[in-house]
């Protein structure tokens, strides 16, 4: 990776205004717009729209619809329904109604589409993560540039509604990890000890230039081995095996937020599928960067001395004593066995199903295994989420 000054303020100020602030801005246009089509539409008896209405609203509603009632493979009224789930409270009683000549007391609808609710999401994790810069003194208060957006002209132009959702695609897709440098670092550091960071990056070794960073991107203290530090070499192992992370509501962890939301929507066929109405080549972006992370580090193996546990079915948790981890503890999620701490139901709650705990001594040492978890945690190859310590209890999900 290319380093760059992420300790500065200036660096962070550019990222907000070229990135964060076009992606608040275009989300808030559509959810706008959105809003603009409800009011106008919901509950509007469809011969009132024909005759009381811009004429655009029935080809947002009809155009391109055939006489059975199927969409045209790219009609107006489709493009409106997958992007903003505009549609007739109900079709064939209108088309019949038309059929038999009759007046049709079919309403306009419009509800949330899978589309409609990322954007909300992308324009409420923006709006927070300006919130953030605000208080934090990297900008001043943002206002919206959508006021002044004629949605009423929308209506009559359709491709101005389209060029705004490639817009807000292309402002979603710059700010993923996948494409963006500034994300990729705090993806990178969501999880990490400071051995590592200044591996990675040693301009961040200089202290000023780590506090600095800590207090733009809001960086805490996760946990400090216990080390007592009577010599100076006793100093710098216990600095540089402490882990720091991003807490989810600082302004760099809102930042991993915000990618994992588009993530989240990405990884869902349907969503995929929807926006290949507009856009080719939609994929998995997740998918995409984990493959990607893999490839990067294909000579790192999984440490043979410890072992990862599966999320749903199993846990496996490591007692922490000063630079040593003593005890291991593998709790299983089963229906059968001697020894049970918890109790768990399934199906019709006849059969019980219930975690069994086994616990051995171990003699493991705990900064070599933070030396070997470190790279994949760097890369995201491993989910900082499933790496875990509280009150000296390492846990391992499976990843």
């Amino acid at each position: 990776m290319p380093e760059r000054d992420y300790w500065s303020n200036e660096e962070w100020k550019k990222f907000v205004s070229d990135y964060i602030i076009p992606l608040r801005d275009s989300a808030d246009a559509l959810v706008k717009h959105w809003n603009y089509l409800k009011e106008e539409i919901v509950g509007t008896l469809f011969n009132e729209i024909e005759t009381e209405k811009d004429e655009n609203f029935k080809k947002i509603l009809l155009g391109g619809v055939k006489e059975d009632g199927d969409y045209s493979e790219r009609s107006l009224a489709l493009f409106y329904s997958k992007f903003f789930g505009t549609q007739l409270s109900n079709l064939q009683e209108y088309l019949i109604s038309q059929r038999e000549g009759v007046t049709s007391q079919v309403t306009g609808a419009v509800e949330e589409s899978e589309f409609m609710q990322f954007v909300r999401s992308i324009s409420e994790k923006t709006n927070a993560i300006l919130e953030s810069a605000s208080q934090n003194g990297l900008i001043d208060a943002v206002g919206s540039e959508t006021s002044e957006i004629d949605f009423g002209e929308f209506t009559r132009e359709p491709e101005k509604v389209a060029k705004l959702i490639k817009d807000f695609y292309d402002n979603a897709l710059k700010i993923t990890v996948n494409y963006n440098q500034h994300t990729l670092f705090l993806w990178a550091i969501r999880k990490i000890t400071r051995r590592y960071l200044d591996t990675a990056y040693p301009e961040l070794s200089k202290e000023e230039k780590f506090e600095a960073l800590k207090r733009f991107v809001g960086l805490e203290k996760y946990f400090e081995p216990e080390i007592e530090e009577n010599t100076e070499n006793d100093s710098k192992v216990k600095r540089g095996y402490t882990i720091w992370h991003l807490p989810d509501n600082s302004f760099g962890g809102l930042i991993c937020g915000l990618n994992e939301s588009v993530w989240k929507y990405f990884e869902k066929e349907s969503f995929r599928g929807n926006l290949e109405f507009l856009f080719e080549g939609v994929v998995d972006l997740k998918k995409d960067f984990k493959e990607k992370a893999e490839r990067t580090i294909n000579n790192w193996k999984f440490p043979d001395y410890i072992e990862k546990g599966n999320s749903h079915a199993s846990k496996h948790k490591y007692t922490i004593s000063g630079i040593i981890i003593s005890e291991h503890s593998l709790s299983v999620y089963t229906k059968y066995g001697h020894q049970w701490s918890e109790y768990r139901w399934t199906g019709s709650g006849t059969v019980r199903a219930r975690w069994l705990i086994e616990s051995k001594k171990c003699n493991i040492p705990l900064l070599t295994l933070f030396d070997d978890l470190s790279p994949a945690l760097f890369l995201g190859a491993i989910d900082p989420t499933e790496f875990s310590i509280r009150e000296n209890i390492l846990e391992l999900g499976g990843y």
